[in-house]
């Protein structure tokens, strides 16, 4: 039997069961609910529940987001009186399902059983990995699911209440051609972009430069020397290690 939040009868319902919500559930509640509307809402999602791994280093309880996230769609709602309450309910259960498939399909996979893991998995989900059957389903439900929330927003004709990002030009050569027009050594111009591409941000280069003062990432272990006897093999030990203490990610 396909588990479906069958509990909810009514945003109204849900949203009073319980009010005594974990502050890092509420934040993840708040910051998708809030981004319905907007082009980043995939984005929010993803690093909403990236964030409460790192931080809270375990698996938030996707009945409980699902409370949180209902008690915001009230407060939506009441802002908004043209949204009906059957708008509010087919929502209600499409974003159910969406973070039920996250932490739940995904806790039960055998890839993402702790948080260590799950936070592995979501971010090879994240950006589209398919290395593994279930990391491909999950790449293809997610996509599904994301897209009748899309759909179910557009319905509702909300605007997203902050100001977008404008699009970027994101080709070599203008960003080249700009470099040279401002008189900018085109070897510091090489540096900058590798090293924004490696880390794939450009706020990496307004981060400042690392020094001997700067802590040491955690999280990787060396776990053999090569063959040559030159170098040791390191390996992440804890990718939330290295999340939470790498200087530029």
């Amino acid at each position: 039997m396909k588990k479906i939040f069958l509990f909810m009868c009514s945003v109204s319902v849900l949203a009073s069961c319980s009010q005594s919500f974990n502050p890092a559930v509420n934040d993840i509640a708040i910051e998708a609910v809030d981004s319905l509307s907007c082009s980043d809402f995939k984005t929010t999602v993803w690093d909403g529940i990236k964030t409460y791994l790192i931080e809270q280093e375990q698996i938030p309880v996707a009945y409980d987001i699902s409370v949180a996230v209902h008690a915001q769609l009230k407060q939506l709602q009441a802002t908004n009186p043209q949204i009906t309450q059957d708008q509010i309910n087919t929502l209600a259960l499409d974003l159910d399902a969406l973070f039920q498939a996250i932490l739940e399909e995904s806790s039960v996979s055998g890839e993402g059983a702790t948080s260590e893991q799950l936070l592995s998995l979501v971010s090879a989900i994240d950006v589209g990995d398919r290395t593994t059957t279930f990391r491909s389903y999950m790449v293809d439900k997610t996509k599904l699911l994301f897209e009748k929330v899309k759909t179910d927003i557009q319905n509702l004709g909300l605007n997203c209440p902050h100001t977008e990002p404008q699009e970027v030009e994101l080709s070599f050569e203008r960003h080249q051609l700009e470099a040279m027009q401002a008189g900018q050594n085109l070897a510091v111009f090489g540096q900058r972009w590798a090293f924004a591409t490696a880390y794939q941000s450009c706020n990496a280069l307004k981060i400042p430069a690392m020094t001997s003062q700067t802590p040491t990432v955690e999280g990787i272990k060396i776990v053999g020397t090569y063959s040559d006897g030159v170098g040791s093999i390191r390996e992440i030990a804890s990718l939330s290690d290295v999340l939470r203490t790498h200087a530029y990610v």
